[in-house]
């Protein structure tokens, strides 16, 4: 784990609140190696770790916006620890600060719908609020996406048991488990089209070596080719 420490002079809990925290929405390179003194960009990956292939055997797709563009993924490694609030008050300060738009998206979301980090968001940042096909599919037939100008908050994959999104699938078993290439695919098409001046949050469901749906550690499967900066 990093030391608070670190993480307090890398990333000021008041300035990323108020999403004015240097260069994170002007540029997207927060990757950072942090050592005793400030925080410095990582160097690119060489050409041989572009190369690489993946070991999963469903390689997630290109990412769907150009490295330039303002966009991250919001990491913790369990339950309750944070990231729907980060995600929150970044998305919030980012419209009502900056006067950006926000695409936040959720690719899995377990307890759902009682449980929707993304109608979290939604509330605190004034977003429209939308299910992809396959979250869609558990709720109540009544539902209708809502639209904003500020932007949009969505559920791509959803299953109703409260756990892992692994043990959630399986006790479930209501259709083919999504691999962590479709997975991938759904987040890169939500992401796709996005303007220069819309700031995207994509929210993890635990950490990088927590297990998707497939039961594929996240940062090998979905979130692999996606290249999004880490918060």
């Amino acid at each position: 784990p990093t030391p608070a420490s670190t993480l307090a002079r890398c990333l000021p809990a008041a300035a990323l609140l108020r999403a004015g925290l240097p260069g994170l929405l002007g540029r997207r390179s927060l990757a950072s190696s942090c050592s005793s003194g400030p925080c410095h960009p990582a160097p690119p990956p060489s050409a041989a770790a572009l190369a690489r292939p993946s070991p999963h055997p469903h390689p997630p797709p290109p990412p769907a916006l150009s490295l330039a563009h303002p966009a991250f993924a919001v990491w913790g490694a369990d339950t309750d620890v944070g990231k729907t609030l980060v995600s929150a008050g970044i998305a919030s300060a980012a419209v009502r600060d900056r006067g950006l738009t926000v695409r936040y998206v959720k690719p899995v979301q377990t307890g759902w719908p009682a449980d929707s980090d993304a109608a979290a968001v939604a509330g605190a940042a004034g977003l429209g609020l939308g299910a992809g096909p396959h979250a869609a599919s558990l709720l109540p037939p009544g539902f209708a996406p809502s639209t904003s100008p500020s932007g949009s908050a969505t559920t791509l994959f959803g299953w109703a048991l409260p756990a892992s999104p692994a043990a959630a699938a399986r006790e479930e078993g209501a259709g083919p488990i999504p691999t962590e290439g479709e997975v991938a695919a759904a987040v890169a098409a939500a992401l796709a089209g996005a303007p220069a001046s819309c700031l995207a949050l994509v929210e993890s469901a635990g950490g990088p070596a927590s297990p998707g749906p497939a039961d594929v550690l996240q940062a090998d499967g979905a979130w692999r080719g996606l290249r999004l900066p880490p918060l």
